[in-house]
């Protein structure tokens, strides 16, 4: 029948069923991809990127993108590597602009009446730029369904740019006057050591002025006379500290015969590689080598003479040993020839060479300078 309850039941009943069907449609395929029917508009500034200045003037704000292909708009690690991308892109900004002022800085200098020119070379340095950075904020980020990639808008105020500048200047300058305050006079090996690993913080702070004269340009005199007075005392602090201990190198042999210079020389270099000066004169402060020899003759229809050489050494600072270590003899440092001289020599060469390797990790891990070259 027409009025019939069972089929205004059955009307009711398939329309419940539809609007399940439409919201659970709605439920999965998310609200990226249906708004009511519509994808979300695609941001301005992914389409043109040079539009970003109308919300975020450059006089203002520094800004960066990013973009990294992503398989979906759940694709997190897609996301964060474009937003790690945008902070790079601002960071590329800031050391370009310091570079393009350090990199090659000629200068002349007038010295007894002749011009000379002194080229300047300054490497960028990444924990410069992170102080500068740390104020970075990521404001948006877009997943665009058509190219599959994630787009990450950075941005980072100039205001906040100077505060990380001023925050990172005077965390070394702290750090440099901590230094001083612990160590006093410098009179021993780590101590000066110490000192002399200033001298990266020292270029920091070279970076860092120029930085500060971009983002808060009113700090610049401040900065630059608190830099200057790090300088100074670094190094009245080094010239009073260098002859006291400087360190006398001793290579000594066990067959009586003295070994070639350029063993000393070469271990000098490894010194003043980590920064230790050396001395003729000896001291508190001693490098010594004691090299042991052995030789074995063969003999037959080529009489030659095998030498093998090995040597121990310690650096002592006064009464306190700072480094002891040993080469065995053995294959590496041994030569055959028909003198003994010459399989002497040639094996006192590789000698030097392994202790060059040696003694060089050992400073360097003495003094906690593992990372230098």
């Amino acid at each position: 029948m027409r009025g019939s309850p069972h089929r205004a039941h059955g009307v009711r009943a398939h329309t419940t069923f539809s609007f399940q069907l439409l919201f659970a449609g709605l439920v999965l395929c998310g609200p990226g991809a249906w708004a009511w029917g519509r994808r979300a508009p695609v941001p301005v500034w992914v389409k043109d990127p040079t539009a970003v200045a109308k919300t975020y003037p450059l006089s203002r704000y520094l800004v960066g993108i990013g973009v990294c292909g992503g398989a979906s708009n759940r694709d997190i690690v897609g996301r964060q590597e474009a937003e790690k991308r945008a902070r790079a892109d601002i960071a590329a900004y800031v050391e370009v602009q310091i570079k393009d002022t350090l990199e090659m800085h000629d200068s002349e200098v007038r010295k007894n009446g002749r011009s000379l020119v002194q080229n300047v070379t300054y490497q960028t340095t990444k924990r410069v730029v992170s102080g500068v950075l740390s104020g970075t904020e990521i404001k948006e980020t877009y997943y665009d369904r058509r190219t599959m990639t994630w787009h990450a808008l950075a941005v980072l105020e100039r205001v906040k740019a100077g505060r990380g500048t001023m925050a990172a200047v005077e965390q070394r300058i702290g750090k440099a006057e901590q230094l001083f305050d612990a160590m006093g006079n410098p009179d021993s090996l780590a101590d000066y050591v110490a000192l002399r690993g200033l001298e990266g913080t020292l270029r920091e702070l070279d970076w860092l002025a120029l930085a500060v004269a971009m983002f808060t340009p009113n700090r610049k005199a401040a900065v630059k006379a608190g830099t200057d007075a790090v300088k100074q005392r670094c190094r009245a602090l080094l010239e009073a500290a260098a002859p006291r201990v400087a360190v006398f190198v001793a290579v000594e042999a066990d067959d009586g015969t003295a070994p070639p210079k350029e063993i000393a020389r070469a271990l000098a270099r490894v010194l003043k590689g980590v920064g230790i000066p050396t001395t003729e004169k000896r001291g508190a402060q001693r490098l010594h080598v004691a090299i042991a020899l052995a030789k074995d003759k063969q003999v037959g229809a080529v009489r030659l003479t095998r030498v093998t050489s090995g040597c121990r050494y310690t650096l002592q600072d006064g009464d306190h040993e700072l480094v002891r270590g040993r080469i065995k003899q053995g294959p590496a440092t041994s030569s055959r020839a028909s003198s003994y001289q010459v399989s002497r020599s040639k094996s006192l060469a590789k000698l030097r060479d392994a202790l060059v390797v040696r003694l060089g990790r050992d400073l360097r891990k003495e003094f906690g300078l593992e990372g230098s070259e």
